[in-house]
């Protein structure tokens, strides 16, 4: 299905759903290449332009694709390009989806501090009052780490 939707984006047009498409792939693949290239897609559209909503989930996929296949520093470029984004217009969505990837990254590179618990503790609860159920795993699984 996901390769049907990408085919019908890259033949009429990107800029509506594409990099949406192209990010939500991203994470279904399991072939490193082939995520990678997607990602790479995935920038260019959006650099082409695309309505603004691609930028949200498309880094927010950028980010689950990438912690889930270890890549912590890839996850990190892209929780920067998501607060890039909204720098001007802040959004609680994408705030809590940056401070999710930001801790869960610096679980996977070792590097969270003594603070690091507390701001999983939080986000996990912002995750579970918006109805976010689908991102709690992976917070779960690092605060029992």
């Amino acid at each position: 299905m996901l390769r049907e939707a990408l085919a019908i984006c890259r033949e009429t047009g990107a800029q509506f759903t594409g990099p949406k498409v192209v990010g939500a792939f991203s994470r279904a693949v399991a072939d490193p290449a082939e995520r990678t290239a997607l990602l790479r897609e995935g920038r260019e559209m959006l650099a082409r332009g695309a309505v603004g909503h691609n930028h949200l989930w498309f880094h927010r996929d950028a980010i689950e694709a990438l912690l889930a296949a270890g890549d912590a520093a890839g996850a990190l470029e892209h929780v920067a390009a998501l607060e890039d984004y909204t720098r001007t217009e802040p959004l609680p969505w994408s705030d809590l989806f940056a401070a999710r990837g930001r801790a869960l990254a610096g679980v996977a590179q070792r590097t969270a501090d003594h603070g690091m618990r507390e701001e999983l503790v939080r986000i996990r609860a912002a995750l579970a009052d918006a109805g976010l159920k689908p991102f709690l795993p992976t917070v779960d699984a690092a605060l029992a780490t």
